[in-house]
């Protein structure tokens, strides 16, 4: 059973199809020993998990779960989506008692969302991993500091304003 943590974005999107077209030619192997192909449906034990946070634009979001929907549906992937509704605190300080008493920390906001994360991760491998093997495959590395990077330099930040680079590197 592989569960894919899935975003809708082109790491994501990678590692579906390059988990798709495995799968399929073992399972293409196994049924035959060593060729043919194997029907969308029968692409062994992967299936998607899509949380959408309500951190961006609310079409955006949409149609982000639409895409996966679609190419979820189109190679006969399970998809699950779940809503998260925790909002990612952006570094103002509160200003009214309300904010002050419901306000969340970067660091609180991160250890949350980690949690609901793992905790979908094991209650959609647990209902379904039968007693096998199961792995969540992650699209993202090192919390995605490259293309963090490259956002910063397209908004117009200089390289010195970039979080992450270091001045000097020996």
């Amino acid at each position: 059973r592989i569960l894919l943590s899935y975003s809708g974005g082109v790491d994501s999107t990678a590692h579906l199809l390059l988990l798709v077209a495995l799968l399929r030619g073992l399972a293409a192997g196994a049924a035959d020993g060593g060729g043919g192909e194997v029907a969308p449906r029968d692409a062994p034990n992967l299936s998607c998990l899509l949380l959408s946070y309500p951190n961006r634009d609310v079409v955006e979001v949409e149609l982000e779960r639409r895409w996966a929907s679609w190419i979820c549906e189109h190679f006969g992937v399970d998809l699950f989506s779940y809503q998260v509704n925790l909002t990612r605190p952006h570094g103002d300080p509160p200003t009214t008692l309300e904010e002050v008493t419901s306000a969340l920390t970067r660091e609180e906001y991160e250890r949350f969302t980690k949690e609901i994360r793992f905790r979908m991760y094991a209650k959609l491998l647990g209902e379904s991993a039968g007693g096998g093997s199961a792995a969540v495959v992650l699209g993202h590395h090192q919390d995605d500091v490259d293309e963090n990077r490259l956002d910063h330099l397209q908004k117009g930040h200089a390289l010195g304003d970039v979080e992450g680079f270091r001045a000097w590197r020996e």
